[in-house]
């Protein structure tokens, strides 16, 4: 993915990575008034190299991804 960002608070970018993976992202307390901003280096990354990247801590690795419920056609 590329990831472009300026000024977007990490708290608000850990909620987006809580809707794929969640339960799964820690944040250190010492970067909840942190900002993103994104420079070239980000693009064509993994969502989990993004967090890596960012100080963001899995729980566990790999991130398993959050199950899709099924579509009426698989039900």
């Amino acid at each position: 993915m590329n990831f472009p960002a300026w000024g977007m608070p990490l708290v608000r970018l850990v909620e987006v990575f809580d809707d794929f993976f969640p339960g799964q992202i820690l944040m250190p307390v010492s970067k909840m008034q942190e900002k993103v901003t994104t420079d070239e280096e980000l693009r064509q990354i993994m969502l989990g190299d993004l967090g890596e990247y960012l100080g963001l801590v899995p729980v566990r690795t790999p991130l398993p991804g959050r199950a899709t419920p099924p579509t009426d056609a698989e039900v």
